[in-house]
Protein backbone atom coordinates (compact mmCIF):
# COMPACT_ATOMS: atom_id res chain seq x y z
CA UNK A 1 0.00 0.00 0.00
CA UNK A 2 1.38 3.36 -0.79
CA UNK A 3 1.13 6.21 1.88
CA UNK A 4 0.04 9.48 0.59
CA UNK A 5 0.08 12.75 2.12
CA UNK A 6 -3.73 13.45 0.83
CA UNK A 7 -5.96 11.91 3.26
CA UNK A 8 -8.89 11.87 0.98
CA UNK A 9 -10.08 12.14 -2.26
CA UNK A 10 -13.27 12.94 -4.85
CA UNK A 11 -12.38 11.49 -8.50
CA UNK A 12 -14.57 13.08 -11.15
CA UNK A 13 -15.08 11.40 -14.47
CA UNK A 14 -17.13 13.39 -16.89
CA UNK A 15 -18.43 11.19 -19.81
CA UNK A 16 -19.19 13.31 -23.20
CA UNK A 17 -17.24 11.79 -25.03
CA UNK A 18 -15.77 7.87 -26.05
CA UNK A 19 -18.03 6.79 -22.89
CA UNK A 20 -17.45 3.44 -24.65
CA UNK A 21 -14.43 2.68 -23.30
CA UNK A 22 -15.32 3.70 -19.52
CA UNK A 23 -16.55 0.42 -18.28
CA UNK A 24 -12.75 -0.86 -19.60
CA UNK A 25 -11.10 1.36 -17.96
CA UNK A 26 -12.96 2.43 -14.79
CA UNK A 27 -11.50 -1.01 -12.96
CA UNK A 28 -8.01 0.17 -13.25
CA UNK A 29 -9.00 3.71 -11.79
CA UNK A 30 -11.06 1.85 -8.94
CA UNK A 31 -7.47 -0.53 -8.26
CA UNK A 32 -5.13 2.15 -8.40
CA UNK A 33 -7.19 4.83 -6.25
CA UNK A 34 -7.49 1.85 -3.67
CA UNK A 35 -4.10 0.55 -2.68
CA UNK A 36 -3.07 4.14 -1.94
CA UNK A 37 -5.02 3.82 1.63
CA UNK A 38 -7.17 6.57 1.14
CA UNK A 39 -11.02 8.08 1.92
CA UNK A 40 -12.29 8.40 -2.02
CA UNK A 41 -15.28 8.57 -3.51
CA UNK A 42 -15.81 8.57 -7.65
CA UNK A 43 -18.13 10.54 -9.39
CA UNK A 44 -19.28 9.50 -12.52
CA UNK A 45 -21.52 12.04 -14.19
CA UNK A 46 -23.04 10.84 -17.81
CA UNK A 47 -24.56 12.72 -20.51
CA UNK A 48 -27.72 11.39 -21.99
CA UNK A 49 -25.74 9.43 -24.86
CA UNK A 50 -24.46 7.46 -22.53
CA UNK A 51 -27.29 6.74 -19.52
CA UNK A 52 -27.20 3.24 -20.51
CA UNK A 53 -23.69 2.67 -18.57
CA UNK A 54 -25.24 3.54 -15.56
CA UNK A 55 -26.74 0.27 -15.23
CA UNK A 56 -23.85 -1.80 -15.86
CA UNK A 57 -21.58 0.87 -13.65
CA UNK A 58 -23.91 -0.33 -10.66
CA UNK A 59 -24.27 -3.57 -10.90
CA UNK A 60 -20.24 -3.85 -10.76
CA UNK A 61 -19.81 -1.75 -8.27
CA UNK A 62 -22.83 -2.17 -6.13
CA UNK A 63 -21.20 -1.86 -2.81
CA UNK A 64 -18.59 0.22 -3.90
CA UNK A 65 -18.32 4.10 -3.06
CA UNK A 66 -19.13 5.15 -6.44
CA UNK A 67 -21.83 8.01 -7.50
CA UNK A 68 -23.51 8.02 -10.68
CA UNK A 69 -24.84 11.55 -11.60
CA UNK A 70 -27.18 11.14 -14.65
CA UNK A 71 -28.06 14.36 -16.39
CA UNK A 72 -30.87 15.59 -19.10
CA UNK A 73 -28.91 17.02 -21.09
CA UNK A 74 -25.14 17.53 -22.14
CA UNK A 75 -23.76 21.03 -20.78
CA UNK A 76 -20.18 20.67 -22.32
CA UNK A 77 -17.74 19.00 -21.13
CA UNK A 78 -16.70 22.03 -18.27
CA UNK A 79 -20.07 22.42 -17.37
CA UNK A 80 -20.48 18.52 -17.06
CA UNK A 81 -17.25 18.36 -14.98
CA UNK A 82 -18.32 21.42 -12.45
CA UNK A 83 -21.80 19.43 -11.96
CA UNK A 84 -19.57 16.38 -10.36
CA UNK A 85 -17.13 18.89 -8.69
CA UNK A 86 -20.24 20.58 -6.88
CA UNK A 87 -21.36 16.89 -5.85
CA UNK A 88 -17.91 16.15 -4.47
CA UNK A 89 -17.44 15.56 -0.84
CA UNK A 90 -13.94 15.98 -0.83
CA UNK A 91 -11.33 18.86 -0.74
CA UNK A 92 -8.89 17.13 -3.14
CA UNK A 93 -10.27 16.63 -7.00
CA UNK A 94 -8.94 14.04 -9.57
CA UNK A 95 -10.30 14.77 -12.55
CA UNK A 96 -9.99 11.75 -14.90
CA UNK A 97 -11.00 11.23 -18.67
CA UNK A 98 -13.65 8.34 -19.55
CA UNK A 99 -10.83 6.65 -21.35
CA UNK A 100 -7.35 5.81 -20.77
CA UNK A 101 -4.77 8.71 -21.78
CA UNK A 102 -2.58 7.01 -19.31
CA UNK A 103 -2.20 4.16 -17.12
CA UNK A 104 -3.93 3.75 -13.84
CA UNK A 105 -0.70 3.05 -12.28
CA UNK A 106 0.43 6.52 -12.61
CA UNK A 107 -2.03 7.66 -10.63
CA UNK A 108 0.16 7.41 -7.06
CA UNK A 109 2.66 9.49 -8.73
CA UNK A 110 0.53 12.31 -10.00
CA UNK A 111 -0.86 12.30 -6.21
CA UNK A 112 2.80 12.67 -4.96
CA UNK A 113 4.22 15.37 -6.81
CA UNK A 114 0.91 17.33 -5.57
CA UNK A 115 2.61 18.09 -2.90
CA UNK A 116 1.88 21.80 -1.61
CA UNK A 117 0.86 22.91 -4.71
CA UNK A 118 -2.76 23.84 -5.30
CA UNK A 119 -2.98 21.77 -8.62
CA UNK A 120 -0.92 19.59 -10.52
CA UNK A 121 -2.00 19.16 -14.48
CA UNK A 122 -0.10 16.09 -16.26
CA UNK A 123 1.95 16.05 -19.26
CA UNK A 124 1.48 12.83 -21.46
CA UNK A 125 5.38 12.39 -22.23
CA UNK A 126 6.68 10.87 -24.05
CA UNK A 127 3.59 10.76 -26.70
CA UNK A 128 3.15 7.23 -28.28
CA UNK A 129 0.13 8.71 -30.68
CA UNK A 130 0.09 9.14 -34.06
CA UNK A 131 1.73 11.82 -36.23
CA UNK A 132 -1.62 13.92 -37.03
CA UNK A 133 -2.40 14.21 -33.60
CA UNK A 134 0.93 15.42 -32.34
CA UNK A 135 1.18 18.08 -35.21
CA UNK A 136 -2.76 19.00 -34.54
CA UNK A 137 -1.45 19.77 -30.70
CA UNK A 138 1.54 21.41 -31.98
CA UNK A 139 -0.53 24.10 -33.77
CA UNK A 140 -3.07 24.22 -31.08
CA UNK A 141 0.09 24.98 -28.25
CA UNK A 142 1.73 27.31 -31.08
CA UNK A 143 -1.66 29.38 -31.18
CA UNK A 144 -2.32 29.32 -27.66
CA UNK A 145 1.19 30.57 -26.91
CA UNK A 146 0.45 33.82 -29.25
CA UNK A 147 -2.67 34.74 -26.90
CA UNK A 148 -2.13 33.38 -23.39
CA UNK A 149 1.16 34.25 -20.93
CA UNK A 150 1.52 30.38 -19.44
CA UNK A 151 0.91 27.65 -21.67
CA UNK A 152 0.97 24.34 -20.52
CA UNK A 153 3.27 21.71 -22.29
CA UNK A 154 -0.17 19.62 -23.09
CA UNK A 155 -3.50 21.50 -22.91
CA UNK A 156 -5.25 18.27 -24.35
CA UNK A 157 -4.78 16.20 -21.54
CA UNK A 158 -7.90 15.98 -18.93
CA UNK A 159 -6.16 14.32 -15.86
CA UNK A 160 -5.94 17.19 -13.10
CA UNK A 161 -5.46 16.89 -9.76
CA UNK A 162 -6.69 20.10 -7.48
CA UNK A 163 -7.69 21.66 -4.53
CA UNK A 164 -11.68 22.36 -4.69
CA UNK A 165 -11.26 25.74 -4.29
CA UNK A 166 -9.45 26.31 -7.45
CA UNK A 167 -12.13 24.76 -9.68
CA UNK A 168 -15.02 27.31 -7.19
CA UNK A 169 -12.89 30.00 -8.84
CA UNK A 170 -12.23 29.42 -12.07
CA UNK A 171 -16.34 29.11 -13.32
CA UNK A 172 -15.43 26.63 -15.99
CA UNK A 173 -18.11 26.53 -18.72
CA UNK A 174 -18.40 25.54 -22.29
CA UNK A 175 -14.64 24.18 -23.13
CA UNK A 176 -12.95 26.21 -21.02
CA UNK A 177 -11.44 23.10 -19.02
CA UNK A 178 -8.82 22.88 -21.62
CA UNK A 179 -7.32 26.03 -20.01
CA UNK A 180 -7.48 24.83 -16.71
CA UNK A 181 -3.28 25.60 -15.89
CA UNK A 182 -3.51 28.88 -17.88
CA UNK A 183 -6.89 30.42 -16.04
CA UNK A 184 -5.43 29.47 -12.95
CA UNK A 185 -2.05 30.65 -13.07
CA UNK A 186 -4.19 33.98 -13.94
CA UNK A 187 -5.72 34.12 -10.86
CA UNK A 188 -2.49 33.22 -8.88
CA UNK A 189 -3.00 29.78 -8.32
CA UNK A 190 0.19 27.07 -7.55
CA UNK A 191 0.07 24.99 -10.89
CA UNK A 192 2.75 22.44 -12.04
CA UNK A 193 3.16 19.64 -14.60
CA UNK A 194 4.14 16.12 -14.24
CA UNK A 195 5.74 13.68 -17.23
CA UNK A 196 3.27 10.81 -17.11
CA UNK A 197 4.05 8.31 -20.66
CA UNK A 198 1.12 8.18 -22.53
CA UNK A 199 -0.97 4.88 -23.16
CA UNK A 200 -1.14 3.00 -25.90
CA UNK A 201 -4.59 2.84 -25.99
CA UNK A 202 -4.71 6.72 -26.42
CA UNK A 203 -2.65 6.83 -29.64
CA UNK A 204 -5.19 6.16 -32.30
CA UNK A 205 -5.41 9.16 -34.95
CA UNK A 206 -8.07 11.87 -34.16
CA UNK A 207 -9.64 13.75 -36.66
CA UNK A 208 -12.77 16.39 -36.04
CA UNK A 209 -14.92 18.36 -38.11
CA UNK A 210 -14.10 22.16 -39.14
CA UNK A 211 -16.71 22.89 -36.62
CA UNK A 212 -14.53 21.50 -33.93
CA UNK A 213 -11.37 23.19 -34.89
CA UNK A 214 -13.24 26.87 -35.25
CA UNK A 215 -14.92 26.22 -31.93
CA UNK A 216 -11.69 25.81 -30.55
CA UNK A 217 -9.73 28.78 -31.98
CA UNK A 218 -12.62 30.95 -30.60
CA UNK A 219 -12.19 29.52 -27.08
CA UNK A 220 -8.05 30.48 -28.29
CA UNK A 221 -9.41 33.41 -28.77
CA UNK A 222 -11.45 33.86 -25.36
CA UNK A 223 -9.07 32.80 -23.06
CA UNK A 224 -6.26 35.20 -24.85
CA UNK A 225 -8.61 37.83 -23.55
CA UNK A 226 -9.21 37.13 -20.27
CA UNK A 227 -5.74 36.71 -19.78
CA UNK A 228 -4.62 39.54 -21.07
CA UNK A 229 -7.23 41.97 -20.53
CA UNK A 230 -9.70 41.27 -18.74
CA UNK A 231 -8.81 43.92 -16.55
CA UNK A 232 -7.62 46.58 -19.03
CA UNK A 233 -10.20 46.19 -21.95
CA UNK A 234 -9.19 49.71 -23.49
CA UNK A 235 -5.85 48.06 -24.58
CA UNK A 236 -7.64 45.63 -26.46
CA UNK A 237 -10.36 47.76 -28.02
CA UNK A 238 -8.40 51.16 -28.43
CA UNK A 239 -5.79 49.39 -30.06
CA UNK A 240 -7.82 47.89 -33.17
CA UNK A 241 -10.02 51.21 -32.20
CA UNK A 242 -7.33 53.76 -33.02
CA UNK A 243 -5.62 51.79 -35.74
CA UNK A 244 -8.92 52.07 -37.45
CA UNK A 245 -9.49 55.77 -36.68
CA UNK A 246 -5.87 56.60 -38.05
CA UNK A 247 -7.16 55.13 -41.28
CA UNK A 248 -10.03 56.43 -41.80
CA UNK A 249 -9.37 60.06 -40.52
CA UNK A 250 -5.98 60.07 -42.75
CA UNK A 251 -8.09 58.67 -45.67
CA UNK A 252 -10.79 61.23 -45.01
CA UNK A 253 -8.16 63.89 -44.85
CA UNK A 254 -6.59 63.40 -48.13
CA UNK A 255 -10.08 63.01 -49.89
CA UNK A 256 -11.14 66.40 -48.57
CA UNK A 257 -7.44 67.95 -49.69
CA UNK A 258 -8.15 66.61 -53.29
CA UNK A 259 -11.87 68.12 -53.04
CA UNK A 260 -10.50 71.77 -52.06
CA UNK A 261 -6.96 71.71 -53.98
CA UNK A 262 -7.49 69.98 -57.11
CA UNK A 263 -11.38 69.99 -57.51
CA UNK A 264 -11.79 65.95 -57.47
CA UNK A 265 -15.36 64.90 -56.96
CA UNK A 266 -15.86 63.42 -53.70
CA UNK A 267 -19.10 62.07 -53.63
CA UNK A 268 -19.24 59.67 -55.86
CA UNK A 269 -15.79 57.95 -54.51
CA UNK A 270 -16.30 54.33 -52.99
CA UNK A 271 -12.97 55.88 -50.62
CA UNK A 272 -14.90 58.22 -48.88
CA UNK A 273 -17.71 55.53 -47.30
CA UNK A 274 -14.79 52.95 -46.71
CA UNK A 275 -12.53 55.76 -44.96
CA UNK A 276 -15.82 57.08 -43.24
CA UNK A 277 -16.77 53.69 -42.10
CA UNK A 278 -13.37 52.63 -41.15
CA UNK A 279 -13.80 55.99 -38.96
CA UNK A 280 -16.62 55.22 -36.74
CA UNK A 281 -15.74 52.08 -36.53
CA UNK A 282 -12.48 53.50 -34.71
CA UNK A 283 -14.82 55.38 -32.37
CA UNK A 284 -17.10 52.73 -31.42
CA UNK A 285 -14.07 50.37 -30.20
CA UNK A 286 -12.57 52.91 -27.95
CA UNK A 287 -16.30 53.87 -26.90
CA UNK A 288 -16.67 49.78 -26.03
CA UNK A 289 -13.30 50.16 -24.00
CA UNK A 290 -13.81 52.81 -22.32
CA UNK A 291 -17.43 51.07 -20.99
CA UNK A 292 -15.46 47.97 -20.09
CA UNK A 293 -13.10 50.19 -18.17
CA UNK A 294 -16.26 52.52 -16.44
CA UNK A 295 -17.36 48.56 -15.48
CA UNK A 296 -14.24 47.24 -14.35
CA UNK A 297 -13.43 50.50 -11.78
CA UNK A 298 -17.38 50.72 -10.27
CA UNK A 299 -16.97 46.52 -9.61
CA UNK A 300 -12.89 46.42 -9.03
CA UNK A 301 -13.86 46.61 -5.23
CA UNK A 302 -15.37 43.35 -5.39
CA UNK A 303 -12.57 41.90 -7.46
CA UNK A 304 -9.58 40.54 -5.82
CA UNK A 305 -6.65 41.04 -8.17
CA UNK A 306 -4.01 38.41 -5.66
CA UNK A 307 -3.72 35.34 -3.74
CA UNK A 308 -1.44 35.50 -0.80
CA UNK A 309 0.05 31.96 -0.40
CA UNK A 310 1.08 32.48 3.61
CA UNK A 311 1.24 34.57 5.97
CA UNK A 312 4.51 34.47 8.28
CA UNK A 313 4.43 35.87 11.83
Amino acid sequence: MIVSSIKSLSIVIPVTERGDQLLEFLNGYYESVSNMGLVYEFIIVLTPEYSELADGIKSKYEAKNIKVILLNRNYGEAGVLKIGIDHAEFENILTLPPYEQVSPSHIPRIIDEFGDHDAVVVNRWPRVDHKINRIQSAVFKGILKLMAYDVPKDPGCGIRLSKKEVFDDLKLYGDMHRFFFILAKQLGFDVTEVDIPQSKSDSYRRIYGFRTYLSRVLDVLTVGFLTRFNQKPLRFFGTGGALSFLIGSTGLIYIAVERLMFDVAASDRPLLVLFSLFLVLGVQLIAIGLVGEILIFTSSKNNKEYRIKKIIN
